[in-house]
């Protein structure tokens, strides 16, 4: 004798079918899209490692040749791709810049140096009472203005930006690095007491 099959026993409905697939679908496209995501961080982080090894070997390329050709008066600019390199996608642009010191900050300076050497009025400065040595301090001072000028003329900001394509835009990675040109024979050519002066001052 033959039994029915009765309905708790019975296969799954086509309604449960498709909410199971609807749940699976759901699940692997937010699977999907978060692979997608970790793989485009790694690319733009292995890019970013590629655009920084490429700006440092770059800015140490414009320093030598800065240090060797020497200083412009003017703003410098330059640019081009790492082709050579075998980064063909990448691409560089350079400027080399004259810092100037304002007289302002100039001033505030020649000021600060003062007050921690005499003093401010509510502190005695470090070297108060030490008349031997403070007498050469005003020839000193007076130079100050004569060295910054000195340190701008000899120093150039160099900004250097490494671009590169990433879908429809465009990423870079900008470094940026001051470089001092110091012959020290010729920074110290100045009037002044000399190092015999200052030494019999201090003892």
């Amino acid at each position: 004798m033959t039994r029915l099959r009765t309905a708790s026993s019975a296969g799954f409905t086509l309604m449960e079918v498709l909410i199971a697939f609807a749940i699976l679908a759901v699940s692997l496209a937010i699977l999907i899209g978060t692979q997608a995501n970790s793989v485009q961080m790694n690319d733009r982080a292995n890019r970013m490692s590629v655009a920084a090894m490429l700006a440092r070997g770059k800015m140490f390329d414009i320093e030598s040749e800065l240090l060797r050709e020497g200083f412009s008066t003017t703003t410098q600019r330059d640019g081009g791709t790492f082709r050579e390199e075998g980064f063909e996608a990448f691409r560089w642009t350079a400027e080399v810049e004259v810092v100037e010191i304002s007289g302002q900050a100039e001033q505030e300076f020649v000021e600060g140096v003062t007050a921690q050497l005499y003093g401010d009025g509510e502190s005695d400065g470090v070297l108060s009472g030490a008349s031997a040595v403070t007498q050469f301090l005003p020839m000193i001072i007076a130079q100050i203005p004569q060295i910054i000028n000195d340190i701008s003329e000899r120093t150039r900001r160099i900004v250097l930006t490494v671009e590169w394509d990433v879908g429809g835009g465009t990423q870079s990675f900008t470094l940026t690095q001051f470089v001092v040109n110091i012959d020290s024979e010729e920074f110290l050519r100045e009037e002044g007491p000399s190092p015999d002066e200052l030494l019999e001052a201090l003892q």
